[in-house]
């Protein structure tokens, strides 16, 4: 997934990757982890992504979860969504969601460990819904990420 920033304290950053192209506005923060200082990209925003209809992934949802599980069991919940995120096609007008992202960045200009950063971009779904928190949200964790400035 690439996320392209034009920098300053507020703006857009341009998501590109397997759920579609869109767009956050995000505002710049100072922040602290674990005593490392740096600084974060947040931002909200209703986008169209291309993701199964969030009828189609509860119905498979209920079909792929564990017989044996509670109603309220949310790791089987959870390995049947993204079981079914696997398996299922897009719908074909794409899904809206609400797209929430945050991108830290550590000031340690000396640290090598590679570990300089970090994405969390979760796509939560329009509507009420069957998931044990009542709301259907995907978590990407993609295997690369690119940072463009």
């Amino acid at each position: 997934m690439t996320f392209a920033y034009p920098g300053g304290d507020a703006g857009p950053v341009t998501v590109s990757g397997p759920f579609g192209d869109f767009s956050i506005a995000v505002k710049r923060s100072s922040m602290s982890i674990q005593g490392e200082a740096g600084e974060a990209l947040d931002g909200t925003a209703k986008v169209r992504v291309k993701l199964p209809s969030l009828a189609g992934l509860e119905a498979c949802i209920e079909q792929t979860r564990d017989p044996a599980s509670k109603p309220d069991d949310k790791d089987a919940f959870l390995n049947a969504r993204d079981a079914c995120l696997q398996k299922l096609a897009p719908a074909p007008g794409g899904a809206d969601v609400v797209a929430g992202l945050r991108i830290g960045l550590l000031a340690d200009k000396g640290d090598s460990s590679g570990e300089d950063g970090f994405v969390d971009l979760r796509l939560r779904y329009e509507g009420e819904s069957r998931a044990p928190d009542g709301a259907m949200t995907v978590e990407p964790l993609p295997s690369q990420c690119l940072l463009e400035k």
